[in-house]
């Protein structure tokens, strides 16, 4: 009996060794692959010819959260060369159903179409991509200490604009890691 007994606690700790820490429960949490799709809206406001500032909002559909939804505020562009731009998010939250938030900022980059200088109306064309490293600042509920980073990738597509204020209908994807 006591052979076995020695076994099978020999086999646990064998087991919880050899085990991933995160798979080990959530102190420091375990590395998770994150990826979502999503859809919104960003309104940005011309500051010069060369920047703006903006906001985002729209629905997300993530691994890590299911259903939710997402903001981002005081997101600039700054146009960089001809057809390129430089992205800067400094604060994002994306809400999953249950009420928690993950927290996140970005900095990246991407290209404008020419017709984006002049466009007034969806009409006329104007469409920008992104390319944004995504890293997670930590949380609410389950993603309280929450840290990682990812690639968003999305294309805008101007809706409307009265030459200072821009409103245009957003479609992204987001893949990375992320470990709560």
């Amino acid at each position: 009996m006591t052979r076995r007994v020695i076994s099978i606690v020999g086999l646990t700790l064998g087991l919880a060794v050899l085990a991933p820490v995160g798979a080990l429960g959530k102190a420091g949490g375990r590395v998770r692959l994150y990826r979502s799709t999503d859809f919104g809206f960003v309104v940005s406001t011309t500051l010069t010819p060369t920047s703006t500032v903006g906001n985002s909002w729209g629905r997300i559909t993530g691994t890590s959260f299911g259903e939710g939804t997402y903001t981002s505020k005081g997101t600039t562009v700054k146009i960089t060369g001809s057809g390129t731009l430089s992205y800067r998010g400094p604060h994002g939250v994306t809400t999953a159903a249950n009420g928690d938030k993950l927290f996140f900022r970005g900095i990246g980059h991407g290209t404008f179409t020419p017709e984006c200088v002049t466009a007034r109306t969806a009409a006329d064309g104007c469409v920008v991509t992104t390319v944004v490293v995504e890293t997670w600042t930590g949380g609410t509920g389950r993603f309280k200490g929450a840290s990682g980073t990812a690639i968003a990738r999305s294309s805008s597509y101007l809706i409307s604009s009265d030459g200072t204020r821009n409103k245009f209908a957003n479609v992204g994807s987001i893949i990375g890691t992320i470990r709560y």
